[in-house]
């Protein structure tokens, strides 16, 4: 629920104290200048989370038109503040209004209006009593801003209108004297305090006379043309022919019996009041800006907790993510290792398998006893000759193959042949120049490896009386002069190793 908030009036008379209340106020105090003790002893009695608004209504205004480059964001603010703090020696009570583009329609550029107070040495002692009680007013604005929106006849339509309203002049009266505004649709563009008795008010033609210097000051100026038509309004005041009168609607105002010696607010003063207590925060001076205050301090605490809560929730949710990442790259490379490890390990095993197998081999080589020289069958008796027989030639000898090959440390040479070990020499072949396993057959040139026949004409010679050199086929000259008889006189001898 909307809290009514307290309403300060401010005039060189002194201060108002009033609340709103349905459609009128009520007078709670009133202080006149110098009481701004007795206004902070009736303040610490106040609510202390009570809202206050303050309206101003002292002289010394002032106004002040310029057209500036059209620019945005933070640079339009800093060039408002320059030219704030240029006009008015204390900016916070000085306001900055756009008023729009230019009458001329120049690109690029705009129409402010800076109006604030050039002296506050009225405003500053009930200000500073507030800030003593821990207040500050939700706005501070000055009464000519809220001129515009008093009650006066047609004031609705000149602001809903789609044409652009007439500038007019506005007379009325209040506690501070007789206040004479230019107003144009929503904004006040000149307003000045004419201090003045009441017998000088009541005269028509005093008040025309004032309202025809402030025209031609206004002209002087350049604020308005002189030539421009000007509506002129009074209300609550005696108008003079061709000054249009207005009489703003009453209002309520109540105040207790102790209060009524002290005069209550007029019509005029009474309807500011009502147009402070409804107006937005958006007018009025700086200082209202900072209305909008952190919560107290229990509750900036309870914000303060939850933020911290948040935040550590966060934190600990984006840590979490980060540990299970880095584990399971660990645990990825903890595999592969282990893959690496394995396979490392099963090439080993091979290579022993391998190196085991190889020194078998060579220790069955060692173990077989060498081959056994065969003896040299006996020659055979010369058969008498005779008529060979109808049938048909016996088959010639079969081939045999070399299955595998080893060369020993030794040299000596050993082949695989018919699923045994024979040595190279025995079967009538010798090794060739070199570590290389490969034989070949005496008086040939052909190089016999593995997977290849033994020649069948040193496969079937052996070594006989007749036939010392089974590699050629005549007889060793030695053993031409020989005859038969001194051959087998030698039995057993294989000459098929032998040099010539």
């Amino acid at each position: 629920m909307r809290r009514e908030p307290l309403l300060l009036a401010v005039a060189p008379s002194g201060l108002l104290a009033c609340i709103g209340h349905g459609d009128g106020i009520t007078l709670l105090a009133v202080f006149t200048c110098g009481e701004e003790a007795a206004f902070a002893s009736w303040l610490a009695r106040r609510p202390p989370d009570e809202p206050c608004r303050m309206l101003v209504d002292l002289p010394d205004e002032a106004y002040q038109i310029e057209d500036l480059p059209r620019v945005r964001g933070s640079d339009r603010r800093a060039l408002f503040a320059r030219r704030l703090a240029h006009w008015f020696p204390e900016p916070r009570f000085a306001r900055a209004t756009p008023l729009g583009a230019l009458p001329d329609g120049r690109q690029g550029a705009e129409r402010v209006l800076f109006a604030g107070m050039e002296r506050s040495t009225e405003l500053l002692p009930w200000l500073d009593r507030l800030a003593a009680d821990g207040r500050r007013p939700q706005i501070l604005v000055p009464a000519s801003a809220l001129l515009p929106r008093l009650p006066l006849p047609g004031a609705r339509q000149r602001r809903h209108g789609k044409a652009p309203p007439r500038p007019r002049l506005l007379a009325t009266h209040g506690r501070a004297g007789l206040r004479i505004s230019l107003l144009a649709g929503e904004h006040t563009l000149f307003s000045r305090l004419v201090r003045g008795h009441a017998d000088s008010l009541a005269d028509p033609q005093a008040l025309a006379t004032e309202l025809e210097r402030t025209r031609d000051y206004l002209a002087a100026q350049h604020r308005i043309a002189s030539d421009a038509p000007l509506d002129r309004i009074v209300a609550d005041l005696p108008a003079q022919t061709g000054t249009e009168h207005a009489t703003l609607p009453p209002i309520g105002v109540a105040a207790a019996d102790t209060l009524a010696g002290c005069g209550l607010p007029n019509s005029y003063d009474a309807h500011l009041l009502l147009a402070l207590r409804h107006a937005p925060t958006t007018i009025g001076w700086p200082l209202a800006a900072g209305a909008r205050r952190w919560p107290r301090l229990p509750e900036r605490r309870v914000l303060g907790a939850l933020a911290l809560v948040a935040s550590t929730i966060l934190g600990a949710l984006v840590w979490m993510e980060h540990q299970a990442q880095v584990e399971a790259a660990a645990l990825a490379a903890t595999e592969r290792a282990r893959a690496a490890r394995a396979a490392a390990l099963a090439a080993e095993e091979a290579e022993l398998a391998a190196r085991e197998a190889e020194r078998a081999a060579l220790a069955a080589l060692d173990a077989a006893p060498p081959p056994l020289p065969t003896p040299a069958p006996a020659p055979a008796e010369p058969a008498p000759a005779a008529c060979p027989p109808a049938s048909s030639p016996p088959p010639g000898p079969i081939a045999r193959r070399i299955d595998g090959v080893l060369r020993r440390p030794d040299g000596e040479i050993l082949l695989w042949v018919e699923g045994t070990w024979q040595s190279a020499r025995a079967l009538g072949l010798h090794p060739i120049a070199g570590d290389a396993a490969v034989v070949v057959a005496a008086g040939r040139r052909t190089q016999l490896r593995s997977g290849e026949l033994v020649p069948t004409a040193v496969a079937t010679v052996t070594a006989g009386p007749g036939q010392a050199y089974p590699e050629r086929d005549d007889a060793a000259p030695a053993d031409r002069a020989a005859g038969p008889a001194d051959s087998a006189a030698r039995p057993g001898v294989d000459m098929r190793g032998a040099r010539p």
